[in-house]
């Protein structure tokens, strides 16, 4: 809409100095000295007019940002907040479900969101500190005994090939 004034304006503006339209128009009647001082008089406060106008326009537009910026603000800090609480609600499950399963140090071990996801977490961990319990089995073969001293390898491809 105020484009439309603006172009208004303009072409009002294209008129000649001596008050004659631009475009030529031989229908307008030519004014007198009183006629072109009212019409300059007129134009002076049209301008006046728009130049206010544009003014109050800056300044509503200058308000509406001001309250946006803040409102921005607001919600950018309440965004913050909900991250924190939300941060605090998973790092309290996390401590219940280690002092549930007596965890201690291997609180840090559980990574998951749920709860349900925690407790198997949880459960695995407690599973793999339990002490391993002892098979019987050793890995001890006896004493160990020198190792023999190879063999010509012509005797051993002889062998192999069954001779």
């Amino acid at each position: 809409m105020a484009d439309e004034q603006t172009n208004q304006v303009d072409e009002h503006d294209e008129q000649q100095a001596d008050g004659a339209p631009a475009t030529g128009d031989a229908e307008t009647p030519e004014l007198g000295d009183a006629g072109k001082k009212a019409l300059d008089e007129e134009r002076a406060a049209r301008k006046a007019a728009e130049k206010q106008f544009k003014a109050a326009q800056t300044r509503l537009k200058e308000i509406e940002d001001a309250g946006k910026t803040e409102q921005q603000k607001l919600t950018e800090e309440l965004e913050v907040y909900r991250s924190k609480f939300a941060e605090l609600e998973r790092s309290e499950l996390r401590n219940r479900v280690a002092a549930k399963h007596n965890l201690g140090e291997f609180v840090g071990l559980l990574t998951a969101t749920s709860e349900e996801e925690l407790e198997g977490q949880a459960k695995l961990i407690v599973k793999l500190r339990a002490p391993v319990e002892d098979t019987g089995a050793s890995f001890d073969g006896g004493p160990r005994t020198k190792a023999r001293k190879a063999d010509n390898m012509n005797d051993v491809i002889r062998s192999l090939g069954g001779r």
